[in-house]
C-alpha cells in the first residue's frame, strides 16, 4: 500500500477471522489505539451474545439472548447504549489522544444508535484514522465506507490474512509516525 488513507477498511468474512486478525493487530498497538472492539459471549459451546470492550477497559454487553429489549438482531436483545454512551465516548477519546480508532463492527444494529452514528460519521469527517471492520454481508456499509474519500478496503481472507495484517501495520505506522503520538 502506497498511499495511506484516513480509513482502512477491514472486509471481514467470519467472526473467528476477525478475531485472529484484530487481537494481535490490536494488542501490538494497544497504546496508540482507541475506541473499541466487539467479542462473542460464550456459555460453553453456544454464543449467547456479544460484549463491547474500549480498548481504554470498559465493558458492556452489546446483545444477548438475555436481554429483554426493544430493538432486536437476529435473537439477541440489544443494548443501545453500549453503543451510545460507550462506543461513542470511546471514539472520542482516541481522537483526543490516541493515533487512530478501532471501529469494530460497522452492522445494521449501528442505525440503531444515533449518537453513535454521530460520532462515527463525525470521525470519518474529521479525517482522523480509523480501522474499521465490516462484515462483507453488511453490503450496505461497505459500499456506503468504501465510497468515502480517503478510504480503502482491505479483505480479509483466510488466503490473505498476512497481506491484511501487513496492510494494516504499515497503515498503522505511518499514522502513528504523523502524529507523533507516544505509547
Amino acid at each position: 500500500m502506497n498511499d495511506f488513507p484516513a480509513v482502512l477498511l477491514i472486509r471481514v468474512r467470519s467472526e473467528k477471522l476477525k478475531k485472529f486478525f484484530l487481537g494481535p493487530l490490536v494488542s501490538s498497538y494497544r497504546g496508540w489505539l482507541g475506541g473499541f472492539v466487539t467479542e462473542e459471549i460464550r456459555d460453553g459451546n453456544s454464543r449467547s451474545g456479544y460484549s463491547l470492550r474500549t480498548l481504554d477497559g470498559e465493558t458492556a454487553v452489546l446483545a444477548s439472548r438475555a436481554l429483554v429489549s426493544p430493538v432486536s438482531f437476529n435473537k439477541y436483545g440489544v443494548n443501545l447504549d453500549a453503543l451510545n454512551v460507550t462506543a461513542a465516548a470511546a471514539l472520542r477519546r482516541a481522537r483526543a489522544d490516541k493515533a487512530a480508532a478501532v471501529v469494530d463492527e460497522l452492522g445494521s444494529i449501528s442505525l440503531k444508535a444515533p449518537a453513535f452514528m454521530d460520532e462515527v460519521i463525525s470521525l470519518f469527517s474529521s479525517g482522523f484514522p480509523a480501522l474499521v471492520t465490516v462484515r462483507e454481508g453488511a453490503s450496505l456499509f461497505l459500499d456506503t465506507v468504501s465510497a468515502l474519500k480517503g478510504c480503502v478496503p482491505v479483505e480479509l481472507t483466510e488466503e490473505r490474512v498476512a497481506d491484511a495484517d501487513g496492510a494494516a501495520r504499515a497503515w498503522l505506522d505511518f499514522h502513528i509516525r504523523m502524529k507523533g503520538v507516544s505509547r
